[in-house]
């Protein structure tokens, strides 16, 4: 886990039913910084290049989300899938070995936050990779953009991804596959 990181245990008692609006909230939140090894990687790297349209941000943005709610949210968005792969690394004793790398689901989505009392929206996409460390109750969020910086985000900030675009003024565009 990353150093200044508030969820030591990635498990919280936040009472996500005092938040009322439309669409899945979720609590920012540090990760442990592997996105950026993994979005790194070329195959990784062309897969989502389709996804979003352009290169992804190394990275993604964790999200602590209400597990019931989020398995609703997910339900009713069309599940989309890039297939793992096997490739090929060098060890730290420059030996080459062949590993596996997992598939990973992705839902299309707009993430909306409030950045100096306006909304502001950016299309992304949701990521669930077949291998992670992460438990039920975090979802990661890529874009084309950083999102923290896009949107000035800190730990503890809540956001709402939505299934479809809340507002007309957009800050990320790319093409969704049908």
């Amino acid at each position: 886990m990353r150093k200044g990181s508030k969820v030591d245990n990635r498990k919280t008692n936040i009472d996500f039913s005092s938040i009322s609006l439309s669409g899945l909230e979720g609590i920012v939140t540090t990760g442990f910084g592997d996105a950026y090894t993994f979005i790194s990687i070329p195959t990784y790297q062309k897969e989502l290049n389709i996804v979003l349209g352009t290169n992804p941000y190394p990275g993604t943005l964790n999200l602590i989300v209400d597990e019931n709610k989020a398995k609703i949210f997910l339900s009713k968005l069309k599940k989309r899938y890039i297939k793992g792969f096997k490739g090929k690394s060098k060890t730290k004793n420059l030996s080459k070995q062949i590993l596996s790398y997992g598939g990973v689901t992705y839902y299309l989505v707009w993430i909306r936050a409030k950045v100096k009392s306006k909304y502001k929206t950016l299309r992304c996409a949701i990521i669930v990779p077949k291998k992670t460390r992460h438990p039920k109750n975090i979802i990661e969020v890529i874009s084309t953009h950083c999102i923290r910086e896009r949107f000035k985000l800190n730990d503890g900030d809540i956001v709402i991804l939505t299934m479809k675009n809340p507002s007309t003024k957009v800050h990320g565009f790319f093409k969704p596959q049908n």
